[in-house]
């Protein structure tokens, strides 16, 4: 299944990338949804389950720059995963509000950014990711056991970890990209 690039003031494409993400019925485990040159403005939630052996990947196409970007609801994740066995990977998620100043106090002020990726399913992998300008740049969670962060670049976050979650009985792996 092939999503369009979405343009900022395209209503009907964001409603297909929201779409896709929903686990439409021609998305099966092991299908590839695709990502296209393009901004998709907004924050989504990821319900595409896969399994095991036929994980279901969402991707940027190959020399081509998706991004996701959470300018509309800067205290949302930019992108929540509740869906499970699923890879995403070559493209970026940012966000592009101006508003760079928190003014209230506390451990979770309500103006804080949110979280660039909620990884909240079991066997996710972000793979090859560029995720900056977000609160925090990942948060791998209690509910997300095996998740997997591989080989992405994560800066100018404005929580104090680039990645962050709550220790399980499970294997938590992250694995930075080489330094060149």
């Amino acid at each position: 299944m092939r999503s369009s690039g979405i343009c900022a003031n395209c209503d009907r494409e964001q409603h297909v990338a929201r779409s896709a993400l929903n686990q439409p019925p021609g998305v099966q485990p092991g299908a590839t949804v695709w990502l296209h040159t393009g901004t998709y403005l907004g924050n989504f939630t990821s319900r595409l389950t896969g399994n095991g052996a036929n994980p279901i990947t969402v991707r940027g196409g190959a020399g081509e720059r998706a991004i996701l970007d959470g300018v509309p609801t800067p205290s949302g994740h930019v992108l929540t995963i509740n869906g499970a066995y699923t890879i995403f990977r070559d493209f970026e998620v940012t966000n592009s509000h101006p508003t760079r100043v928190i003014t209230n106090t506390g451990s979770n002020p309500a103006d804080a950014r949110g979280e660039g990726v909620g990884m909240y399913g079991q066997g996710v992998k972000l793979i090859n990711l560029v995720i900056h300008d977000t609160g925090q740049g990942v948060g791998n969670w209690g509910a997300a056991p095996d998740g997997e962060v591989y080989g992405s670049i994560i800066f100018t976050t404005a929580g104090m970890h680039r990645i962050a979650g709550t220790a399980t009985a499970s294997t938590r792996k992250i694995r930075p990209a080489k330094n060149t």
